[in-house]
């Protein structure tokens, strides 16, 4: 007889725990379901700010006043930093807005800062002596909420008043970057002040194939769908350190860039050295 109570109190107390688990992950999931909610209308309004703020156009894709916007992606140290930089310090000729989302990741020669105008800067913003600038996404939520936040702040806020006459933005080394690129395209954004000129996707060809199609038993424990999607969203695939690969090396990683996205040009680079009319007007 007490065998059988035992039995059955066993059974009551890990029917007890699965219950209380089941109540866990749903009370969970609706609270995930109603913060996605919350972040959804908050991006939502934070686009209609934007173009509240924008000139009254007639209905046209790219008004004149319209700023160009490029957006740098690429996995983890495949050199887009370094893009950047070279980008900030060029002689190009275009004062450009520099929007980093990684946190001291971008470098600055104190020669290259123009002391005058930095004094008149806003907080967070280094102006160079070429009249590009840079300055980095702080605002609390997802990196495309800081994205919004700056070009918010670059069109109504403390930053208004700067001149410049493109946006480069530089995601993190494992950031989706179609969340940007899909608020960018947004019907809604039709006459703003800001509009996507294009996606630029710098590739570790040393690296890269065992982020995409990595080998062995555990392979699949390896692969970064990350590294695809933001190969996939490119408008231009810079293939960056191909002095470290060879010929062999090479085929192989541009047939792969090529199933993954056959639109895209394809640009070779060592130091992420290449001409500027290929990173602006890809």
């Amino acid at each position: 007889m007490s065998h059988a109570l035992g039995i059955a109190w066993d059974m009551w107390s890990v029917g007890k725990v699965a219950a209380v688990l089941l109540v866990t992950f749903i009370l969970s999931q609706l609270l995930l379901s109603w913060l996605h909610a919350v972040r959804a209308k908050r991006i939502d309004r934070k686009v209609a700010q934007l173009c509240e703020q924008s000139p009254k156009h007639e209905c046209q894709s790219n008004p004149p006043e319209s700023l160009p916007v490029t957006l740098i992606t690429g996995f983890l140290g495949s050199g887009k930093t370094c893009l950047v930089n070279r980008i900030l310090a060029g002689d190009h000729g275009q004062r450009i807005l520099v929007i980093e989302n990684e946190l001291g990741a971008i470098s600055i020669d104190h020669e290259l800062i123009d002391e005058q105008a930095q004094k008149n800067a806003p907080s967070g913003v280094i102006v160079l002596k070429n009249g590009c600038m840079c300055c980095t996404g702080e605002s609390p939520g997802s990196e495309l909420e800081r994205v919004l936040d700056k070009l918010l702040d670059f069109s109504q806020g403390d930053s208004a008043s700067l001149v410049f006459d493109r946006i480069v933005i530089e995601t993190t080394g494992m950031a989706d970057p179609s969340p940007i690129i899909q608020v960018l395209l947004r019907s809604e954004m039709n006459g703003a002040r800001f509009r996507l000129d294009g996606v630029v996707t710098v590739v570790d060809a040393k690296n890269l194939m065992r982020h995409i199609s990595p080998q062995g038993p555990a392979g699949f424990l390896r692969h970064r769908p990350e590294a695809e999607k933001q190969i996939a969203m490119a408008d231009l695939l810079l293939i960056n350190k191909v002095d470290l690969v060879d010929s062999a090396a090479m085929v192989a990683l541009t047939c792969a860039l090529g199933q993954l996205n056959a639109a895209a040009k394809q640009l070779r680079a060592s130091h992420a050295a290449v001409p500027w009319k290929y990173v602006f007007e890809p």
